[in-house]
C-alpha cells in the first residue's frame, strides 16, 4: 500500500479507503491482507489480468467483469 501511495502521490490511508470502497461497490474482496503481505484474491487476479485495476476509471467495467450474470 505504501508503494502505491508514493506512486500515486497520496497517503496510504487514501489508497486503503479507495480500495475498500471499490471492493464494497463490487461486492468482492480483491486483496487478501495479512500483517505481513498483500495477496490478490481470485477476483483481484481476474481484474488485474484484464488491466482494469490500473485505474479507477475502469470501475464500471470492473463491476461488470466481477458480477455474475
Amino acid at each position: 500500500m505504501s508503494a502505491a501511495a508514493r506512486h500515486l502521490g497520496v497517503t496510504r490511508s487514501q489508497v486503503s479507503r479507495n480500495l475498500k470502497k471499490l471492493e464494497r461497490d463490487m461486492g468482492a474482496q480483491l486483496i487478501r491482507r495479512t500483517t505481513r503481505r498483500l495477496e490478490l484474491t481470485q477476483q483481484g487476479m481476474l481484474l488485474y489480468e484484464h488491466g482494469i485495476c490500473k485505474t479507477l476509471q475502469g470501475h464500471q467495467v470492473a463491476c461488470t467483469v466481477l458480477k455474475p450474470g
